[in-house]
């Protein structure tokens, strides 16, 4: 298709909502240049949760948001043939971040995000898949919240993901960010029935070691493995033994244990047996970042809905505790 035959509408919509995304993407803070060479043990974003251990009010989408919803997917149909294109690489960023279909700043009155545009999930797969973007032997990030937020809903988007997930090498965006491999197990593991195929090559590589070992963790629980859930529990406690009670656990375990714990989330009312490591946990301090004060200790609030859901005895035990009653949390970072 000639350029000339795009409709003004979409050249002008689609390149305001590029410019936007590019300026954003100078603004992102970067880790530092000195924990670059060792890739692999980067905790960028600390321990990504899973979308339902994210639970967030949305409302109905404004009609300039929906606008720019049909503008965006238009934008991902007609400009199709090459992935460096910056048009289709704005759209498939518009759809993987919730937050960037929010039209405007937020104000402190109101801070809520439009609901995510579902009723256009299967024209957006077909697109996505016309344009090649689950075809490439692995995903960066903005594929794979796309992957995440589009669901298992079609296989090459659940191959594409897996093969993102068992890739051979580091997969970073550049040199100052973390291996995106772990993202991907994350959402090879949120695919549920999906991610049975891979559960025995999973946990064969589960630890506690780094985000890779935890996020197979979370594709084993995921995919039905029977030896996942008492190993994901034998972990749990092993960290939690490492560290005094009376002490915070250190930020990096912290980490570990909370993929561990989304990892138990994975399986849902059948983690009940499993979960006392989650109920301890609950009762103890994690270490959280404050800046500028630097790392403070906090109760463990980003457990809360994991024990929700899950459910049983894990829920109860939640339901003591004040910082998972009390609204708004402070959540730590």
């Amino acid at each position: 298709m000639k350029f000339a035959t795009v409709p003004v509408l979409l050249v002008v919509g689609a390149s305001a909502f590029a410019t936007g995304w590019f300026a954003r993407g100078e603004g992102q803070q970067k880790a530092k240049s000195s924990e670059a060479p060792n890739l692999t043990q980067l905790d960028f974003g600390g321990a990504r949760a899973p979308l339902w251990a994210n639970p967030s009010r949305c409302r109905q989408a404004s009609p300039d948001e929906q606008r720019q919803n049909r503008v965006a997917l238009e934008a991902l149909e007609v400009f199709d043939a090459d992935w460096l294109n910056a048009l289709q690489r704005a759209a498939i960023k518009h759809f993987a971040y919730p937050w960037a279909q929010r039209r405007g700043a937020p104000s402190d009155e109101d801070r809520s995000l439009p609901c995510p545009p579902v009723e256009l999930y299967d024209a957006v797969t077909k697109a996505a898949i016309k344009a090649n973007v689950f075809g490439r032997p692995f995903l960066f990030e903005d594929a794979i919240g796309l992957a995440e937020q589009l669901g298992p809903r079609d296989p090459q988007i659940v191959d594409a993901v897996a093969r993102s997930a068992f890739y051979d090498s580091v997969i970073p965006e550049d040199i100052f960010r973390a291996d995106k491999r772990p993202y991907a197990r994350l959402v090879l593991a949120e695919f549920g029935p999906a991610a049975r195929k891979w559960a025995e090559q999973a946990m064969a590589q589960v630890s506690a070691d780094d985000q890779l070992g935890t996020g197979a963790a979370q594709i084993a629980v995921a995919g039905g493995e029977p030896r996942a859930l008492p190993e994901v529990q034998r972990l749990m406690a092993q960290i939690l033994s490492a560290t005094p009670e009376d002490k915070p656990i250190p930020y990096l375990r912290r980490n570990r244990i909370y993929e561990l714990a989304f990892a138990l989330g994975m399986a849902g009312e059948d983690a009940q047996p499993y979960a006392t490591p989650l109920i301890k946990l609950l009762g103890r301090t994690v270490e959280s970042r404050a800046p500028p004060f630097g790392i403070i200790p906090l109760p463990p609030s980003r457990m809360c809905v994991v024990a929700e859901h899950i459910g049983g005895s894990v829920a109860i035990a939640a339901g003591t505790k004040a910082f998972c009653i009390q609204t708004p949390k402070a959540f730590e970072q």
